[in-house]
């Protein structure tokens, strides 16, 4: 799983912004879930949930690309050396040394808080 650290910004009944630490801002899905502006938190995404796209919050470049027939592994090193893993089919047309940027898809991406518990499992949107 891709997890990327961050700070809730704001929050109202039904979303949760988050500001990731060296990326930009996501916005969860989040109707009952009690969580203050200011508190720590990490954003889960599992490779087939991440999407390369053109202009996302979270940006890298390809260090490795792995064609596996249907579907394509990239391996993308952030500004922070973390590397994160996105799952994109086999037309994506990413070489090693692209700078990509990516945004979390669907709902099974997921907020831990502080102390590293799952706090829901809804869907991303961008911000």
């Amino acid at each position: 799983m891709n997890l990327l650290e961050g700070v809730v910004t704001t929050r109202d009944d039904q979303h949760v912004e988050v500001k990731l630490d060296d990326a930009g801002n996501v916005i969860v899905m989040a109707d009952r879930i009690a969580v203050a502006p200011g508190t720590r938190v990490t954003v889960g995404m599992r490779p087939e949930h991440t999407a390369l796209v053109s202009d996302g919050p979270i940006g890298g470049v390809a260090d490795f690309v792995e064609h596996l027939g249907n579907e394509t592994l990239v391996y993308v090193k952030r500004p922070d050396g973390q590397q994160m893993i996105v799952k994109a089919d086999d037309l994506a047309g990413v070489r090693m040394g692209d700078t990509v940027t990516m945004a979390p898809k669907g709902d099974r991406s997921a907020l831990f808080g502080p102390h590293g518990k799952a706090l829901l499992r809804r869907e991303f949107h961008l911000h």
